[in-house]
């Protein structure tokens, strides 16, 4: 089970391009729903996450830059630190690994923009590079490898209510592991459903599920056998606007998984 907890602050609500300025839905459901930055703005956002599992402890840490780059166009990076810590019933068994995360570079389009009889559709693509060496499966830092994907997100406001879904592909380059063995490349494709309800001017509640599929593993070319991973995510949150900024908690249940994650997530305008 996965218990995160977001706050996010940010600036005022003309952010997005695709948004009038009459809508009550707050920033971060936009923000969920795919729509960029206006042309000229920029956000810079920390996150914080802690995830608790029964073996292994895991924090991240990241920062991102996000610029509106043209009316239809926005780009961000993404950079992190982790660590990483595997208790064993034997403390002498015990082990920590921590250092840089990936590099993601990515972008998002505004194919079409909402209007009130179409919804808003935005594509978005990403490309994540190592920043170190792959070490041990259970403690690894990043992908450990080169990989990339796309997602298509569309979603449409009808006041008092935004609601959004997506698209997606992932894909993770083959590696070699610190043993020697190589792991063969991974496919992944996700879904998401979500709706987000402005309760008043300052608060907006989150609702979403959300789902993935990941392809087999194999090592020196041989699949294991049941090692497909499919899962399934529920998302719920509440936003709330204090002057220009917000603030998000949130909780997130991966029923297959059974871990708790603690995040939180700050940003703003620069």
């Amino acid at each position: 089970m996965i218990l995160p907890f977001s706050f996010s602050f940010g600036a005022d609500d003309e952010r997005f391009e695709s948004k009038d300025s009459k809508h009550s839905i707050s920033d971060s459901i936009y923000k969920e729903a795919g729509m960029i930055l206006d042309q000229g703005k920029n956000e810079l956002a920390l996150r914080f996450a802690r995830s608790l599992q029964e073996s292994v402890r895991r924090f991240n840490a990241e920062v991102s830059y996000n610029q509106g780059f043209t009316e239809h166009l926005e780009l961000y990076a993404k950079f992190s630190f982790e660590f990483n810590h595997f208790i064993s019933s034997s403390p002498q068994y015990n082990k920590t690994n921590k250092g840089p995360g990936d590099l993601v570079i990515g972008g998002k389009y505004s194919l079409i923009n909402e209007k009130p009889n179409r919804p808003n559709i935005t594509l978005i693509l990403q490309l994540s590079a190592p920043t170190r060496k792959s070490t041990s499966d259970v403690l690894r830092i990043g992908k450990g490898t080169w990989g990339g994907g796309f997602s298509v997100m569309g979603s449409k406001t009808l006041e008092p209510v935004a609601v959004f879904a997506s698209l997606g592909y992932d894909y993770v380059h083959s590696l070699r592991l610190e043993t020697g063995v190589k792991e063969g490349a991974k496919h992944s494709f996700t879904y998401e459903f979500g709706m987000g309800f402005a309760v008043n001017e300052s608060v907006t509640t989150l609702t979403a599920i959300g789902g993935s599929f990941t392809s087999s593993l194999k090592y020196d070319g041989a699949a294991v056998l049941g090692s497909e991973v499919e899962q399934i995510t529920f998302r719920n949150g509440i936003n709330f606007k204090v002057g220009n900024s917000y603030i998000g908690p949130s909780v997130i249940i991966l029923p297959s998984e059974g871990f708790a994650s603690v995040e939180l997530v700050c940003s703003t305008n620069i």
